[in-house]
């Protein structure tokens, strides 16, 4: 039996695949539903978490820190 919510993408890829031709069996249905935390929300906390910790950014002072090129 397939487990659509398993961590292990490695079964739902192969099942994705399963399918080689016009006369070979074709697999329907969900492969993978795991739920994740979404992208955005993990890296707003991560920028608010840094802010907290060295303050909010300075991009003036960033951009004049010498550290830096220009490109003619």
């Amino acid at each position: 039996m397939h487990d659509e919510h398993r961590d292990d993408p490695s079964l739902a890829f192969a099942l994705s695949r399963l399918a080689s031709g016009p006369t070979m069996p074709t697999p329907l249905g969900v492969f993978r539903a795991v739920d994740r935390p979404v992208y955005g929300d993990g890296m707003e906390h991560q920028l608010r978490a840094a802010a907290e910790k060295q303050g909010p950014g300075d991009l003036e002072k960033l951009l004049d820190s010498g550290d830096t090129w220009s490109v003619d």
